[in-house]
């Protein structure tokens, strides 16, 4: 397996506010009516300053300029050499609602992905690799982190890491697993 690379991120200061994603859920996203209908079932698993444990539905993320896959095979396949991993929008485990914003460069297909794969900003210079973990914060990747992302040929996958961090100085541990039904 490849060494996994440092990766300097920037964290959120103490006056930024935490990225929160805007408009309204797609069809099918935890929350709507159709959630049953979703084709991605994402478990949480997470320990350290904030904990959460839990299982959401939602729908496939954004490839790219706008194209939204309908099948796992489809999903699987990437856009562009990137692939982005599951998102959740405007769902709740417990009293936190997660967003993973964590999108793979140099996608090539299933297999499993070091560090240095993980996007660090947007062409636009927005910091990503994040885990928002709202109300908590935002956690991170950075220099002290580790992380691997492995995506199976079914579309599943699994996303472990070590030390994301907040800019208060709190970390995080786990995973995030998706099991993908379409």
């Amino acid at each position: 397996m490849a060494a996994l690379l440092g990766l300097a991120a920037a964290a959120c200061g103490p006056d930024d506010p935490a990225p929160t994603p805007t408009g309204a859920a797609p069809k099918g996203a935890a929350g709507d009516s159709a959630a049953s209908d979703s084709p991605l079932t994402v478990s949480f698993d997470i320990s350290g300053t904030v904990a959460v444990k839990g299982e959401l539905k939602t729908v496939f993320p954004n490839l790219g300029n706008a194209t939204f896959p309908k099948t796992c095979g489809e999903y699987v396949k990437g856009k562009d050499g990137r692939f982005p991993l599951p998102k959740i929008f405007l769902a709740k485990l417990g009293t936190i609602t997660p967003t993973v914003n964590v999108t793979l460069l140099d996608y090539a297909g299933p297999a499993t992905y070091a560090l240095r794969s993980v996007e660090r900003r947007t062409a636009s210079g927005v910091d990503v690799n994040t885990l928002l973990l709202d109300p908590k914060g935002v956690f991170r990747l950075n220099d002290s982190s580790t992380t691997t992302v492995t995506v199976g040929a079914d579309g599943g996958g699994d996303w472990t890491f070590t030390g994301l961090a907040d800019s208060k100085g709190g970390t995080i541990n786990g995973s995030v697993t998706w099991k993908c039904t379409r």
